[in-house]
């Protein structure tokens, strides 16, 4: 299938172009009919020059939203392979038959049009903003739809950009976390948590039934960017997530 936007490829059951962020389930009202403050394709539209601030947190969240799709679909991926891999371990044969496509010594049946690259099994490092970042002991680095992340047997963490830095988020605390419930997050708790000397807004939230943390700071470059941590049980968010975010990022070099 194809992003009607911007005519990316994309991979069949896709909820966001992971190209341009367009929302492929939205249902577009009829012409000249906006609602809501968003544009026919689910933008928010231009706001005066006034609430210029809050036009770029509705569009900051957004992105967020969009990373919530992609790490749902991670994580659905990840537990998928998982128990197809521990069926086929049961088999005693040189034949295994996966549900994707993975470059092993074996002789795969792939039954699924997606074709997901597998980073090296030796690779312990990943580029974040033009960082080099050691992963920490315990995880590894996977890889789906083009997005790196890194993931232990208790939760996964993938790292992105954000246009905005962590001084201009705190002062503009109580509008940025109304547009977070806006988009469907209930918050559970909030507020500056420090690791290793380093100040990181963090949030913890659920979004239809599925319980996320969140940390914004800056990178040494001063630019702003956010983990998204998704416990593995989807459930149970302990503050060590925060902490393995945390170590990963004060390895960057």
């Amino acid at each position: 299938m194809k992003c009607p936007i911007c005519g990316k490829d994309l991979m069949p059951g896709s909820t966001f172009c992971d190209g341009c962020g367009n929302n492929l389930n939205y249902q577009q009202p009829p012409m000249g009919a906006p609602m809501n403050g968003y544009n026919n394709y689910g933008y928010p539209m231009q706001m005066p020059p006034k609430k210029s601030s809050n036009t770029t947190l509705y569009i900051a969240i957004s992105a967020i939203v969009i990373v919530l799709g992609v790490v749902i679909g991670i994580l659905v991926f990840a537990f998928n392979n998982s128990s197809s891999d521990n069926k086929n371990s049961n088999t005693g044969n040189n034949t295994a038959i996966n549900t994707n496509t993975n470059t092993n010594t074996n002789t795969n049946t792939n039954t699924n049009t997606n074709t997901i690259v597998d980073p090296p099994k030796d690779q312990d490092t990943l580029e974040f903003m033009g960082y080099t970042l050691t992963v920490p002991e315990g995880f590894t680095i996977e890889s789906y739809a083009g997005s790196q992340y890194i993931q232990s047997n208790k939760c996964a963490i993938m790292l992105k950009e954000y246009q905005m830095t962590y001084d201009m988020l705190v002062q503009n605390e109580e509008v940025f976390l109304k547009t977070f419930q806006e988009s469907g997050l209930e918050i559970s708790s909030y507020g500056t948590k420090i690791y290793n000397g380093v100040k990181y807004y963090t949030i913890i939230g659920k979004l239809n039934s599925t319980v996320y943390g969140y940390m914004f700071s800056n990178m040494k470059n001063g630019k702003g960017f956010f983990a998204t941590i998704t416990p593995l049980d989807f459930t149970n968010f302990k503050d060590e997530y925060f902490e393995d975010a945390a170590e990963f990022v004060a390895t960057a070099e």
